[in-house]
């Protein structure tokens, strides 16, 4: 069989460079909070509705060590680093684009205590040692994704410390989070549930 390979250089450079990301803002605890987005990460061009039940479910307190598992465009971790600057939050993804928005959004709020990881296997840095960990899970996979989530939460968290999580659909949480979790809670928030339970 024959074959033709072509090869084509390009020798002007572009009239006009294409960037798709959204810059907005949103309001935390009386703090504007400046947010980019970028297509192919979870929210893009507005601050989810989930997130937004999450940051109002929790509080930070000095010296805080949290962990924001599947952080997305950063919105979460954000507005935790904005309400105490000696908390330090670790925002986790599997999608690098995700943590460039997370960092983008360091940078626009001038945030010093906030640090990304790329990763997607659930083992993440500094195991056994963060007070709260968040998480907004997807709810595709018949919840395989969540699970993984929230045993990777468990791993990060030290003894006593706190999952937080967000979903629409608390029936698997209520069933199974008493699995790895003590003490733990499913209520209402807005059109979501929240739910949390102690490492």
């Amino acid at each position: 069989q024959e074959a033709r390979v072509y090869l084509v250089e390009k020798t002007k450079p572009r009239k006009k460079l294409k960037d798709f990301s959204c810059e907005l803002a949103f309001r935390d605890c009386d703090e504007l909070i400046h947010l980019t987005t970028r297509p192919g990460v979870f929210s893009h061009r507005q601050l989810d509705n989930g997130a937004r039940q999450l940051l109002d479910a929790v509080d930070v307190f000095p010296d805080a060590r949290l962990i924001d598992i599947g952080c997305g465009s950063g919105s979460v971790a954000l507005g935790l680093a904005m309400r105490d600057p000696t908390a330090h939050v670790l925002a986790v993804d599997s999608n690098s684009r995700a943590l460039w928005c997370v960092q983008k959004g360091a940078e626009q709020n001038k945030l010093k205590n906030l640090t990304t990881e790329l990763n997607a296997n659930g083992d993440y840095a500094q195991p056994g040692t963060f007070d709260m960990a968040l998480a907004n899970p997807p709810y595709f996979g018949d919840f395989q994704i969540a699970e993984k989530m929230v045993l990777a939460a468990h791993r990060s968290l030290r003894a006593g410390g706190r999952l937080v999580l967000v979903t629409k659909q608390p029936a698997w949480y209520e069933e199974n989070l008493p699995r790895w979790f003590q003490d733990c809670e499913v209520f209402v928030s807005g059109r979501y549930h929240i739910a949390s339970g102690v490492k």
